[in-house]
């Protein structure tokens, strides 16, 4: 029972309502995708690329403020929607108001949530950081593997050109982080091997 008394917050609630919103939502998928599902995927990826990257490549990184980022990092979406990079970007005029719209819901959004905590995570994904970045770049390499999945199960029609589109932002991330081109050399054959070939790998 609710306290009469006891301020309810929504942010919690509708964060776990990105399970509700597809992905790649203009195309037909062989494998859909859930909002929650692809921010899980990005967070995991991101605690690879922050490890390899204070491991391999000497860089002192906060890994908690990433992961931060990385999990939050669609949030504004339960009130907006997903939308597809090509109709996202379709015009320029068009793409900043996408922008303003999801800054504003992402407003609302944080609104939901005792001060204290607005004011941090506020902080963490409005910071423009080299943690940050590595996020980006991870959010680059989830949609790169699922066109990649998409293509190898025979759906070309609406991924020949989205494969090629993703895996040229994943060159161009992978040249400006060295550490993307490392977790694809550890982990990018995996991608698209059967359960079997998996655990013989």
């Amino acid at each position: 029972m609710i306290s009469d008394t006891a301020k309810q917050y929504a942010f919690l609630a509708l964060m776990f309502r990105q399970r509700l919103l597809p992905r790649w939502n203009r195309m037909g998928l062989f494998e859909q995708e859930n909002v929650l599902e692809h921010s899980a995927e990005v967070t995991l990826t991101s605690l690879l690329l922050g490890l390899i990257s204070k491991h391999e490549f000497d860089h002192d990184i906060d890994m908690a403020k990433m992961l931060s980022y990385a999990i939050a990092h669609d949030g504004e979406e339960v009130l907006t929607t997903d939308l597809p990079s090509p109709i996202k970007r379709s015009s320029e005029e068009f793409y900043e108001t996408w922008k303003r719209l999801e800054a504003e819901n992402e407003k609302l959004l944080f609104s939901k949530m005792p001060e204290y905590m607005r004011k941090e995570i506020e902080a963490i994904c409005h910071e423009k950081t080299y943690e940050s970045e590595l996020v980006k770049a991870a959010d680059v390499y989830v949609a790169y593997n699922k066109a990649k999945r998409e293509y190898a199960m025979g759906n070309v029609l609406e991924f020949k050109v989205a494969v090629k589109k993703c895996e040229s932002a994943y060159l161009d991330y992978a040249e400006r982080y060295p550490e993307l081109a490392r977790l694809n050399e550890y982990f990018g054959e995996c991608m698209l091997m059967s359960l079997d070939e998996l655990i013989e790998a």
